[in-house]
């Protein structure tokens, strides 16, 4: 075999790995993707995932804030709902906002009132 046949078929081995490497992360990307949801108000200032609910940015680890409420992390799905400030809708404010029963009356809270009723922890 000829060098210049032996560096061929190397490259064609190359070329055929890469293509099926290819193939096999583009399915586990689309398995990964279909399994994950938006969790918003998770974020730690800088970490988000892609852009935000509210416009203002439209890149990842944009973040200024911990826990935004408008920021988000793509989580395995059924995640979200397990952590303190985790929503799968985006809302104002942060997640201590979001979470506190003793919110101000206008603050979010998920104690059963909506923004701008005073809470109703009991």
């Amino acid at each position: 075999m000829t060098i210049k046949k032996a560096v061929t078929n190397s490259m064609v081995a190359g070329a055929v790995a890469l293509a099926i490497a290819g193939i096999s992360a583009s399915d586990a990307k689309a398995e990964h993707h279909e399994n994950m949801e938006k969790c918003y108000g998770v974020a730690k200032a800088g970490h988000n995932d892609c852009g935000v609910a509210d416009g203002k940015h439209s890149c990842q680890h944009e973040a200024t804030v911990d826990s935004s409420g408008h920021e988000w992390v793509a989580l395995p799905k059924g995640v979200c709902d397990k952590l303190v400030g985790g929503s799968l809708t985006p809302y104002d404010g942060t997640a201590a906002d979001h979470n506190n029963c003793g919110a101000a009356k206008g603050a979010a809270n998920n104690c059963g009132a909506k923004k701008g009723e005073a809470n109703k922890c009991g």
